[in-house]
C-alpha cells in the first residue's frame, strides 16, 4: 500500500488480513474506504458482504453481495455466499437459484454442491439432493459430511416411499371394507400401522365390531388395549356390557391403579355416556353383590358414566352395611353434585359413625356449590317445612356456600330465586364468612348491599370488629352501609360502639355516637351503665339526652299522623 496507495487490490488484501485476525472494526473501516474511493469495485462489495454477515447484519450483507454479483467478472463466490444467507433464512427456493448460478461459474465447487444438496434435502427433493452429494464426493471422496447427508437423503426418500405405498394399501382396504385384514393389522402390525388400521375400522362403522371383539381376549395386553380403544370409539351399544365387565376388572386409582387406569376408566365412562346407556346386567349384578371391591368399582364407573339412574344407584349404596361402600357413594355424589342427593346426605350428617358424618358434611358442601341454582329453585317452590330443612342444610355448609350465593345474587334475574338466595345467604352466614361479606359490603355493586347487611346482622358480634374500622372509611357508600349494619345489630354492637366514643380519633367518636343515636332507646341502659364507670360523663349524658329527644320527637310525629306510638 505504501508503494502504490491508489491500488484497490492492496487495500482489499489488507482488509482480508484484518478479517482473518478478527479485527472486524478495522476491516470495516478499510473496506468502506475502498468503496468510497472505488464504488464499483466488485471485490470490495463482496468482502463487505462477507463482513456484514460475520457481524450478523444479514440485510446489509445481502445488499452488498447483490452489488458484487452485478460487478464481478467471476461472481461465483458471491453467489454462493448470498445463497448461504438465503438458505439460513429458510428461503431455499431463492438459495437454490444462487447455488445453481455459482455452479455455472465453477462446476467443480464442492461447497456449492453441498449447500445445494442441503437445500434440496430440506425441500424434500431427495433424488436431486443425492446427485448433489455425489458431485461433492467426486471432488472430495473422504468428505464425511457429504457421506452422511447422502445417507440421510436416502433414508428420508425410502421412508416417504414406504408411507406412500402404505397409504395406497390402506386406501384399497378402505374401499374394499376389508374388516378382517384391518383387524389382523390391529393385531400384528406395529403401532403406526395399527393406528391407521384402527382409524379406518372406526370410519367403517359398527360393522367392524365383530371383527375386533375377539382381540379383547388376546394374550398380549397391548393388543387388548388397541382393540378396546377402537371399540370404544365405535359407540356400539351392544358392547356396553363388555365395557362394564372390563371396568370392573380394573383397579381404580384409589386401589393403586395409577394414571393409566384412571384414563382408561374415564374413556369407558365417556363412551357409555355417549351411548346413553341406562344400565347393564353386569353393572346391576355388581351393585347387588356382596363383593365390596366390586361394588366400589361399579360406583366409580357410575360416577364417570352418568347413567340416567346413577343418582338412584348411588343413593341406594349409601344404605350399605359397608362403611367403604358408603364412603365411595358419598364421594361420587359429591363429584356429580346433583341436588337430588341433598336430603340423603343431610341424613348421613347425623350418622353415629364420625367418619361418615365428616364425609357427608364435605359432600354436602360440594353438592351445594355445584347445584345451588337447582336448590334455590326447589326452595322457592317448597312449603315451610321443606324450606326450613333446606336452610338447615345450607347452615351446615356454613361459609363455604357464601361465594356461590353472592354470585347468584349478583347475576340472577328471577326475583323469586333471588329472594330464596337471600334467605339462604342469611342462613349460611357464620363467623368464617365475615370477610367474604365485608368484601361485598364495600364493593360498588348495589345489588348485594341489602342482602349482605342482613347476613352480617345475622352473624352478630363476630362481625362487629370488622365493621368498626369501616365507620370512618373515606368512601361514603361504605360508611353508610356500615352504619346501617351496626344499627341493625342493635345490642350486639353496643359494647364496641360505646368503647369507640372514647377513641382518640374524633371522626370515629362522631361516627360511633351517630350510630348509637340511630339505635335509640335500646342503647340507653348500656349508656347509663357506662355513665357510672366513665370520666366522660358529659359526653354520655349528651348522647342519652339526644336519644330521648329523638324518641319524644318520634312520639309527637306519630300522634300527629294518628299512628300508634313506637
Amino acid at each position: 500500500m505504501e508503494r502504490n496507495p491508489e491500488d484497490p487490490k492492496a487495500w482489499i488484501e489488507r482488509a482480508k488480513a484484518l478479517m482473518k485476525c478478527r479485527m472486524l472494526t478495522e476491516a470495516e473501516e478499510q473496506i468502506k474506504e475502498v468503496l468510497r474511493r472505488y464504488p464499483d469495485d466488485g471485490d470490495g462489495w463482496y468482502l463487505h458482504g462477507l463482513l456484514m454477515n460475520m457481524i450478523g447484519s444479514r440485510a446489509f450483507a445481502k445488499e452488498s453481495l447483490t452489488k458484487a454479483i452485478g460487478t464481478l467478472k467471476n461472481p461465483g463466490p458471491a453467489q454462493y455466499a448470498l445463497g448461504s444467507i438465503l438458505a439460513f433464512e429458510g428461503q431455499d427456493d431463492e438459495a437454490l437459484i444462487m447455488f445453481d448460478a455459482a455452479l455455472r461459474e465453477d462446476i467443480h465447487d464442492p461447497d456449492a454442491w453441498y449447500a445445494r444438496g442441503r437445500a434440496l434435502l430440506r425441500m424434500r427433493r431427495y433424488r436431486q439432493a443425492i446427485i448433489s452429494f455425489d458431485h461433492v464426493l467426486e471432488e472430495k471422496p473422504a468428505d464425511h459430511h457429504a457421506t452422511e447427508a447422502r445417507r440421510e437423503a436416502i433414508r428420508m426418500m425410502n421412508r416417504e416411499q414406504a408411507v406412500r405405498d402404505g397409504d395406497r394399501e390402506f386406501e384399497a382396504l378402505r374401499e374394499e371394507a376389508d374388516y378382517e385384514q384391518l383387524a389382523r393389522m390391529l393385531e400384528h402390525a406395529g403401532d403406526a400401522k395399527a393406528k391407521k388400521a384402527a382409524g379406518i375400522l372406526i370410519n367403517l362403522g359398527r360393522g367392524s365390531t365383530r371383527h375386533i371383539r375377539p382381540l379383547l381376549s388376546h394374550d398380549d395386553p397391548i393388543i387388548r388395549l388397541r382393540a378396546l380403544h377402537t371399540l370404544l370409539a365405535l359407540d356400539d351399544q351392544d358392547c356396553a356390557d363388555i365395557y362394564v365387565q372390563i371396568a370392573l376388572k380394573m383397579k381404580t386409582p384409589e386401589e393403586g391403579g395409577g394414571q393409566r387406569s384412571a384414563a382408561l376408566l374415564d374413556e369407558i365412562g365417556h363412551a357409555l355416556r355417549r351411548m346413553r346407556i341406562n344400565s347393564t346386567p353386569t353393572l346391576e349384578e355388581a351393585l347387588q353383590s356382596n363383593d365390596e371391591i366390586r361394588i366400589v368399582r361399579a360406583i366409580r364407573l357410575l360416577e364417570r358414566a352418568g347413567f340416567e339412574e346413577t343418582i338412584i344407584h348411588l343413593l341406594s349404596a349409601t344404605s350399605s352395611a359397608s362403611i367403604t361402600v358408603i364412603y365411595a357413594a358419598l364421594t361420587a355424589l359429591g363429584a356429580i353434585g346433583d341436588e337430588r342427593a341433598i336430603d340423603r346426605v343431610a341424613s348421613l350428617m347425623k350418622s353415629p359413625d364420625p367418619a361418615v358424618r365428616e364425609r357427608a358434611r364435605a359432600v354436602n358442601r360440594l353438592i351445594i356449590q355445584r347445584s345451588l341454582p337447582a336448590l334455590m329453585r326447589r326452595y322457592a317452590s317448597a312449603d315451610a317445612d321443606e324450606q326450613s330443612c333446606l336452610l338447615a342444610i345450607l347452615d351446615e355448609a356454613g361459609g363455604d356456600a357464601i361465594p356461590d350465593l353472592l354470585r347468584m345474587l349478583r347475576f340472577e334475574e328471577d326475583s323469586i330465586i333471588r329472594e330464596a338466595a337471600s334467605e339462604a345467604l342469611i342462613a349460611a352466614s357464620d363467623p368464617t364468612s365475615v370477610q367474604h361479606l365485608i368484601d361485598s359490603l364495600i364493593s360498588a355493586d348495589t345489588r348485594l348491599a341489602d342482602h349482605v347487611i342482613a347476613a352480617l346482622i345475622h352473624i352478630g358480634p363476630a362481625a362487629v370488629p370488622h365493621l368498626m374500622d369501616l365507620l370512618i372509611d373515606p368512601r361514603r357508600r361504605v360508611r353508610e352501609r356500615t352504619s346501617d349494619t351496626l344499627t341493625g345489630m342493635g345490642r350486639n354492637a353496643l359494647p364496641a360502639l360505646i368503647g369507640a366514643i372514647y377513641a382518640e380519633d374524633p371522626a370515629l367518636r362522631d361516627a360511633a355516637s351517630a350510630v348509637l343515636i340511630r339505635i335509640g332507646t335500646i342503647a340507653v341502659p348500656a349508656l347509663e351503665d357506662a355513665l357510672h364507670q366513665s370520666d366522660e360523663q358529659d359526653q354520655i349524658r349528651d348522647l342519652i339526652g339526644r336519644i330521648r329527644k329523638n324518641e319524644r320527637m318520634e312520639r309527637l310525629l306519630a300522634e300527629y299522623r294518628g299512628e300508634e306510638p313506637i
